[in-house]
């Protein structure tokens, strides 16, 4: 699903027609980076073209050796996947560190989850919360809940209640559902962050409303 999502973004509206798919397939040939990296999007998902992830995967690759950010993380999701490609979390991991080095936040974001998880790269906590911090700081909110939770745990960096909530925070207000219930767990019980019951209420109903049942339980037990 990620990566669907990714190559949708990565397509944009140049893939709402047959004409504007041939238009790139002319830039993609004559070597336009931004037309490759659309051109493999557009044949990663079928739009405007039949669906054939061996295309989709070459013009990923043209783009990605081009130095484009966007493609080098789809790429990277490719060999993840298996699509297109074989199979490989190595080569995976090495097109998030070119994406995440070329300043993509979703390569960081993958790259962390790579050193986290110590796929296609040995684990490391602290070059994931290296590369989470990074992403975290562009805004992407999936790297805000990871660093909040190092931080909470003490994982790669030295626990620290309050750079967790901050971290947590920035996270819920972007509509993440688990570090709404986190924070709002936090501020109930006070143990780790300084109580606050109206502030708890709050995260718990975003997270409620999001249909999350440990949060509706929650807030059942704070009435």
């Amino acid at each position: 699903m990620k990566i669907i999502i990714l190559l949708l973004a990565l397509c944009g509206s140049f893939c709402c027609s047959a004409q504007s798919i041939d238009e790139i397939k002319t830039m993609a040939e004559q070597g336009n980076v931004r037309a490759m990296s659309m051109l493999g999007s557009a044949y990663g998902i079928g739009a405007g073209v039949e669906k054939n992830y061996g295309k989709a995967a070459y013009w990923l690759k043209k783009a990605a050796e081009a130095e484009d950010a966007p493609a080098q993380d789809a790429y990277g999701l490719m060999f993840v996947n298996g699509m297109g490609v074989s199979k490989d979390y190595q080569q995976a991991a090495y097109w998030f560190g070119k994406s995440a080095r070329n300043g993509y936040d979703l390569g960081q974001f993958h790259l962390a989850n790579c050193y986290k998880e110590g796929v296609g790269v040995d684990k490391d906590y602290k070059q994931a919360a290296y590369w989470y911090k990074k992403s975290a700081e562009q805004g992407y909110k999936g790297a805000q809940w990871f660093l909040g939770l190092f931080y909470f745990d003490g994982r790669g960096v030295e626990k620290d209640y309050n750079i967790a909530s901050y971290w947590l925070e920035k996270a819920a207000e972007q509509g993440h559902v688990e570090a709404q219930v986190l924070l709002g767990l936090m501020y109930s019980e006070g143990t780790t962050i300084i109580k606050d019951i109206k502030k708890a209420k709050n995260w718990l109903q975003k997270a409620a409303e999001q249909g999350d049942e440990n949060a509706k339980r929650e807030l059942e037990k704070l009435k």
